[in-house]
């Protein structure tokens, strides 16, 4: 019980981690596209790695709002 109290709290807080800075990744007009693509799918993968799905549309939208204008 100890170490799943312990950890559950853990595995959550990672979970919101790597989903915030999904949502608030942003690409700067000087950074390269392939390093932010590499970037934006390590986050996903990271989330996936925890068991979190999200949703193609949702994923497409993510991405089309982490570039610049």
């Amino acid at each position: 019980k100890t170490l799943s109290d312990t950890y559950e709290k853990k595995v959550v807080a990672t979970k919101i981690y790597l989903f915030w800075h999904l949502y608030n990744l942003r690409m700067k007009e000087s950074d390269l596209v392939q390093a932010h693509l590499n970037e934006y799918e390590s986050l996903s993968s990271q989330i996936s790695a925890h068991g979190m799905t999200i949703e193609d549309q949702l994923r497409a939208m993510l991405l089309m709002s982490s570039l610049p204008s």
